[in-house]
């Protein structure tokens, strides 16, 4: 589904795929090491430049997870020799990180029905803040900082205006420029949305 290399790593590419795994490849010493823990296709991987060794990934499961590129799993080799390493312990993990809930109202009872919904973008805005988007607009853009991984606490959650579309939208892509002051957010209603990410509103610019 996407590829791109290891920031700081010439000879190093990363992949995902509908297949529940990251693969990192080193195309210099033909060796692979996989990281193993979604449960439905990956959907989005992100670095930070400057320090990229640890790299975070999403996958329709609706979980995001952080791994340390350093981390030793189980090494063997295929038939054709190659060298491939599985690493299926993440570093560190947000669960169902974009959860809706819906109440409804029935008789004397309230019944609270929940959605998972996929991560379809991550984006660093620094060392250890991440955004993440899902396919739901009404969750928002969550900002993660993924030294503290608690439960459904994210450090801000972005607001995303209703469009002029009367079908559900969602995020496809999440953006930072090369300062990390102005986070772009891609609608599936054709809207780019430009959020002041180092500023206290959580509401994008006109």
């Amino acid at each position: 589904m996407d590829l791109c290399f290891v920031p700081g790593y010439p000879h190093t590419l990363s992949t995902i795929s509908g297949c529940a795994e990251v693969a990192i490849f080193d195309l210099e010493k033909v060796q692979k090491i996989a990281f193993s823990s979604h449960q439905k296709s990956v959907r989005a991987i992100s670095f930070f430049p400057e320090q990229s060794n640890y790299f975070v990934t999403g996958g329709r499961d609706g979980h995001i997870f952080v791994w340390d590129l350093r981390v030793l799993g189980n090494t063997y080799k295929n038939n054709c020799h190659d060298q491939i390493t599985i690493v299926t312990k993440p570093h560190g993990t947000i669960l169902n990180a974009h959860l809706s809930r819906d109440s409804t109202n029935h008789r004397r009872s309230t019944y609270v029905a929940e959605e998972v919904n996929g991560i379809t973008s991550l984006a660093h805005l620094d060392e250890f803040s991440v955004a993440s988007s899902s396919a739901k607009s009404k969750t928002g853009i969550y900002i993660w900082d993924i030294r503290y991984q608690k439960p459904e606490k994210p450090l801000r959650i972005l607001h995303i205006p209703p469009g002029t579309s009367q079908k559900q939208t969602g995020i496809s892509f999440l953006s930072v420029d090369r300062f990390g002051s102005q986070l772009f957010a891609v609608c599936t209603d054709n809207r780019i949305l430009v959020y002041e990410a180092q500023s206290n509103c959580n509401n994008p610019g006109i």
